[in-house]
């Protein structure tokens, strides 16, 4: 720092340096496709990150960052920015660029070395200030190092061994979908860097595919119960301004627009310059197959990853039906007043109760309930134990809106106890229990309890019969036979679009559902089923909710009216 400057200049240097947005505009430049250079002026994916940073930096953890985006929307260089502002000036701090190719780890690289080679000290407007870079004592090969001791360098993920010969405070991985040992070359690296507030770790790249490990990050870190200090960040491709062309006569392409195209222009509020950019990019750069589009330039995160042939839902179908949204989280308790018992929603961080809607008085709920079966097949085959969840999800037998959704690991009796007081919470909700194994103890606890038995889901029988109803015969059962029905109920639900899905898990694991090559409908190997078929138990109990909500034996009694005969049934004399 210039030693001249007053306190009050010296404060606004730094305070100016610390703006990542200003440092760039002012002392950074980028080469330009075509030729030359211009003063590094943020794009909307480099600002999305730029926020992204900012708020853990605020928040005092370690910088996190799994991002999926659109392709050629300038995340790489944004994030060697990034790292060339944290890195220099400072002294003994390391960086390690990682790229999937020879070609594109040379085009990383390539970003450092301009920041460097056109580097104009940063002033902040103020004249006779400057901070500059320290003394370069390397730039070969793929390694720039400074007098300092800081250093960053450049390399592919080919070499898995790369990332364990330094701590590094500052990590850029690019296009991690594409590396075909990702996954070693990142258990290698992560631990070598200290979980400390002022790393940096940005892991980024387009799709590649239902399966792998970027694609299997994305998944969890999208999750919070799973997440572990990961941020998800997406960027689409009608987020990017110049993924736009002009148009010639806008009144003829409105009318030309396909049915596909209208509902994409209404989903995203695209303009036509937007829709002829993507019929553009379609017909040029994708071979004018619209699967490639979507997995070259997404507009949301499941079009990114292009399903693989086991999925068994409509991928597509599950988005149109997914509005997710955040929860209150709490629990639900007994409240006795004067003789009188109602439950009651109180509101606890952290709990495994998601509530999205209140019940409506009057309105008519349904309930699918999945109880925990023990399994364990990661256990089995030698991985980490993730035994299996209890689950349950109410949804709106009007409206088909899921409304609240539980979600643990818990005992079947202290399941029970939840399904009881959600079904009471939700006007008596008429209850779809899973009755396989565990189920049955499930189904016990709920009817100790005193759950109305004709709010209960039972086995259909003929026309006339008129036999009391068993035991065995409440619930449904998930056998060989009814699997498929019950998966084929959901999928059904999904196609029509006749429910909505706001739990982000459930959605989680409606992507992950696959048919293996034997046939059998399970989740992807890793992953859970618990939420999809509650889900699925739900839309069963859309199809034989009973039209009008329960009625306690008191409301049946005030609600009846003696009828005389003879006068006339409104005569009260």
């Amino acid at each position: 720092m210039t030693p001249s400057l007053t306190p009050a200049e010296q404060q606004k240097l730094i305070k100016g340096f610390s703006d990542h947005q200003q440092f760039c505009k002012e002392s950074l430049r980028i080469t330009l496709k075509g030729g030359g250079t211009l003063p590094m002026i943020l794009k909307p994916a480099q600002i999305k990150l730029m926020k992204a940073i900012n708020k853990q930096r605020a928040a005092g953890v370690p910088v996190r960052i799994c991002y999926l985006k659109a392709g050629q929307v300038m995340v790489s260089s944004g994030t060697a920015a990034q790292n060339f502002h944290a890195i220099p000036f400072m002294p003994g701090r390391h960086c390690l660029a990682v790229a999937d190719s020879e070609d594109h780890a040379k085009l990383v690289f390539g970003y450092y070395k301009d920041f460097q080679h056109y580097y104009q000290p940063f002033t902040a407007g103020i004249p006779g200030a400057g901070i500059c870079l320290p003394e370069l004592v390397n730039d070969k090969d793929d390694t720039l190092r400074w007098a300092n001791g800081s250093f960053i360098k450049c390399v592919t993920g080919n070499n898995v061994h790369a990332g364990r010969s330094h701590p590094w405070q500052a990590l850029q991985i690019s296009e991690f979908g594409f590396m075909d040992t990702g996954q070693i070359f990142l258990d290698g690296v992560l631990p070598r860097v200290p979980n400390l507030p002022e790393t940096l770790v940005v892991i980024e790249s387009t799709g590649f595919g239902a399966g792998g490990p970027f694609y299997e990050m994305c998944q969890t870190v999208q999750d919070p119960k799973t997440a572990g200090g990961w941020q998800f960040l997406f960027f689409a491709w009608w987020e990017h301004p110049e993924y736009a062309i002009d148009v010639p006569d806008p009144h003829y392409l409105q009318k030309d627009l396909s049915r596909g195209e209208i509902e994409e222009q209404q989903r995203y509020n695209l303009t036509l310059r937007q829709l002829a950019w993507r019929r553009w990019a379609i017909r040029n750069n994708c071979g004018d197959k619209i699967e490639t589009f979507r997995q070259e330039y997404p507009s949301n995160p499941r079009e990114a990853f292009q399903s693989s042939t086991r999925t068994y839902l409509d991928l597509g179908a599950v988005e149109r039906c997914c509005a997710i949204e955040e929860p209150m989280r709490g629990e639900l308790t007994t409240l006795e007043l004067g003789g009188d018992r109602r439950v009651q929603f109180s509101q606890k961080e952290n709990s495994p109760l998601c509530i999205y809607r209140r019940p409506k008085k009057g309105g008519r709920y349904v309930i699918g309930a999945d109880s925990a079966q023990g399994k364990d097949p990661e256990a089995k085959k030698g991985g980490k134990s993730n035994p299996d969840y209890a689950a349950a999800s109410v949804r709106d037998a009007d409206t088909g809106e899921q409304v609240a959704v539980f979600h643990d690991r818990v005992t079947e009796w202290n399941f029970a106890e939840t399904v009881y007081h959600l079904g009471w919470f939700y006007n008596w909700a008429y209850l779809v229990p899973e009755t396989i194994g565990a189920g049955r103890l499930l189904l016990q606890g709920i009817l100790e309890r005193g759950y109305p038995q004709d709010r209960i889901y039972r086995k259909q029988r003929p026309a006339g019969d008129m036999r009391p109803v068993t035991f065995n015969e409440l619930g449904f059962q998930t056998d060989g036979v009814n699997r498929p029905l019950l998966l084929g109920a959901l999928d059904t639900a999904f196609l029509e679009g006749s429910i909505t899905v706001h739990h982000s898990g459930t959605a989680q694991e409606c992507r992950t559902l696959e048919r293996d090559p034997a046939g059998v409908i399970a989740a992807k190997y890793g992953k859970h089923d618990d939420l999809v078929f509650a889900e699925a138990l739900s839309v069963i109990g859309l199809r034989y909710c009973p039209q009008k909500p329960h009625q306690t034996e008191e409301q049946k009694r005030n609600s009846w009216k003696p009828v005389k005969y003879g006068r006339g049934r409104d005569d009260d004399d």
